[in-house]
């Protein structure tokens, strides 16, 4: 994310901008370290392991198998011994994630 963008989104959300000792005004400097480090914690820890938990049957997700991404969704199945199980339709997932809102103005909204 730029700082323009982390500048933007925090004005709307009450920061305000200071002299800085260039006598520039922006935001300190801290603020755009803490807005990254936000985001990369969020990155990290958005991968929910198939053992804790499966997204909602029919929902499509962004898995990782643990040698690539792919988009998959949860289905029921019946096992050899006639088992009803639910799993998610790519088997050599081992996270998943909710796959990201699309942009606005594309077809879909």
């Amino acid at each position: 994310m730029t700082n323009e963008k982390i500048k933007q989104i925090a004005l709307a959300n009450g920061f305000k901008l200071k002299e800085q000792p260039d006598g520039t005004m922006d935001l300190y400097p801290y603020v755009y370290e803490f807005a990254r480090e936000l985001i990369k914690q969020n990155q990290q820890s958005a991968w929910i392991s198939v053992e804790d938990a499966l997204p909602t049957e029919g929902e499509a997700v962004l898995a990782w198998t643990g040698y690539s991404f792919d988009v998959t969704e949860t289905i029921s199945f019946h096992d050899e011994d006639g088992n009803l199980g639910v799993g998610l339709e790519n088997d050599d997932a081992t996270h998943w994630q909710p796959l990201p809102t699309p942009p606005q103005g594309t077809e879909n909204e």
